[in-house]
C-alpha cells in the first residue's frame, strides 16, 4: 500500500540570488570561481552555455562588514505561501473506503 505525501519547501530566491553574487556570508563566490578558472573541465565544451554564469557580475573581494558600501542588503522576510488544498480523486476516495 503506498500513499502520496507532500512535503512544503520554503525557499527564500532573493537570499539564494544574493549569495550566488556575493558568497554565503561574503566567504567566496564559488560560481565566479568556476567561471574565472584557467582550469579546463571537459564537460564544458564550446558549446556550454555560459550566459547565466557570465550574468554573475565580477568576482570581487568584499569589504569591510563596517563599510557602508559593502554592508549586505536587507534580507526581507519571506513571504507567506498560498496554501492550496488539492482534492483527491474520486477513485481514490472510494478505494480508501473499502479498505475499512
Amino acid at each position: 500500500n503506498t500513499q502520496d505525501e507532500l512535503i512544503p519547501v520554503e525557499v527564500d530566491f532573493g537570499l539564494v540570488r544574493r549569495q550566488r553574487a556575493r558568497g554565503i556570508k561574503n566567504m567566496g563566490q564559488p560560481l565566479k570561481s568556476f567561471r574565472d578558472s584557467t582550469q579546463t573541465f571537459g564537460v564544458y565544451g564550446p558549446n556550454f552555455d555560459r550566459s547565466y554564469l557570465d550574468s554573475l557580475g565580477p568576482l570581487e573581494r568584499p569589504g569591510r562588514a563596517n563599510d557602508p558600501a559593502a554592508a549586505a542588503a536587507p534580507v526581507h522576510p519571506p513571504a507567506i505561501p498560498e496554501i492550496r488544498v488539492v482534492a483527491e480523486p474520486e477513485a481514490r476516495r472510494a478505494a480508501l473506503a473499502g479498505d475499512q
